[in-house]
């Protein structure tokens, strides 16, 4: 049977680009889909901006000194437009290496929402395409907890996309995005509270680790809510009102609430179904995993 290509791959992040180019660079005949910008999760919405979010933060260490080592007076605030800008150049400077990359090894990019019709046929924004072997490499989604008034939070993806720097902001979560968030905010000179259903921030860590982070959060102004959960998220006036459960049983209003808790596999749209046979697939990873 003849195929359009040898290989076609599902998702343009570093784990399908690096798949597309090894493949194409040994002769196979291949080309990529992705829906979004290339880069995947990594690039776009994970590892790079929350770096560049530390590194912007990491400034307000200094702010204190600067006046008495001649700098004068430092502004406190960050410029929440100018810092989202700077984000997105470098975003887009990556991933246009990584097209460039793919347009150097011989990989067709192609754009548009993905869905299986069979085993080897494949649909690509209206577009039918055949492949001799289908790699799917979407990575994962977070998703929000079953709360009452989970739809006034957003996830770690929105909170890149945000037009104006939270006040406050509520982070429920306690792995290590989640105390990194919190961490990057506060340097951001939000005012930040992290619920956290545990014991100590950084589940299944060494407790040292976990003991020395958490003492340090709160030494640097952070509010830690440990065995807390949150029942319900109620929009009012002010903001967003928060009641608590657990240790702390009480109401708190924040701006923003940011949801850090699970990823799933991104597989909507796939119709894996009409796939008739098991095709090669990365293992689903686990929150704060990207791809």
């Amino acid at each position: 049977m003849s195929f359009d290509y040898d290989l076609f791959v599902i998702g343009a992040g570093p784990g399908g680009v690096s798949a597309a180019r090894l493949a194409a660079t040994h002769g196979a005949r291949v080309a990529i889909a992705e829906r979004d910008k290339v880069g995947g999760t990594c690039v776009i919405h994970g590892c790079i901006p929350e770096k560049l979010m530390v590194y912007a933060a990491s400034f307000s260490q200094v702010f204190d000194d600067a006046d008495e080592y001649g700098w004068g007076k430092v502004q406190r605030r960050v410029n929440w437009p100018q810092f989202m800008a700077a984000k997105d150049k470098a975003i887009e400077h990556l991933s246009q290496l990584h097209i460039q990359h793919l347009n150097e090894a011989g990989v067709e990019l192609i754009y548009g929402q993905t869905k299986f019709l069979d085993a080897h046929t494949l649909d690509v924004g209206g577009r039918k395409i055949t492949a001799d072997k289908i790699l799917i490499a979407v990575g994962a989604e977070a998703v929000k907890p079953n709360i009452a008034g989970i739809q006034y939070a957003i996830t770690s993806r929105e909170m890149f996309e945000l037009k104006q720097q939270p006040e406050h902001l509520a982070v429920i979560g306690s792995d290590q995005i989640a105390v990194k968030f919190a961490g990057s905010m506060n340097g951001l000179i939000s005012k930040v509270t992290l619920i956290v259903p545990e014991d100590l921030v950084l589940p299944n860590r060494d407790q040292d680790i976990q003991t020395t982070v958490q003492e340090s959060m709160i030494k640097n102004g952070i509010q830690v809510l440990c065995n807390t959960n949150v029942e319900k998220i109620e929009q009012v006036k002010d903001g967003l009102r928060l009641t608590l459960s657990g240790d702390n049983q009480d109401t708190i209003t924040v701006n923003t609430v940011l949801c850090v808790t699970d990823r799933v596999p991104n597989l909507s749209g796939l119709d894996l179904e009409k796939g008739e046979h098991p095709v090669l697939a990365e293992t689903p990873k686990r929150a704060g995993a990207n791809r």
